[in-house]
């Protein structure tokens, strides 16, 4: 019996420390990035991209007669740099969040 428990113990006490570095090692917050080229004339895209106001119309997870359900909010400037859309949902799958516009140049 006690030869399984050493074992046991060389085996999960290993394992329990290791998670716990990596839990302190790692970040307590993360964001996500995401970049996509568009080949187009970029004023008629910016008009739509700039207004943080109307993401709810064409966000993926918001589609007109979709089976997602989200509530959304501007705060603060509805255009531009420093424009925030927050979402809130029951569903976990998409849960509350919220966005910044923290760059927009109509050239690009």
């Amino acid at each position: 019996m006690k030869r399984i428990l050493g074992c046991f113990a060389l085996i999960v006490i290993p394992i329990v420390l290791a998670l716990g570095i990596l839990g302190w090692i790692l970040p307590d917050h993360w964001s996500v990035e995401e970049q996509v080229l568009v080949e187009s004339d970029p004023a008629p895209i910016y008009a739509i991209l700039e207004d943080v106001g109307r993401w709810p119309e064409w966000i993926e997870f918001n589609p007109p007669g979709g089976k997602y359900e989200a509530s959304f909010q501007v705060r603060g400037s509805e255009r531009g740099a420093g424009a925030v859309l927050e979402w809130s949902s029951e569903d976990p799958g998409i849960g509350n969040g919220s966005f910044t516009l923290t760059k927009v140049d109509p050239a690009t």
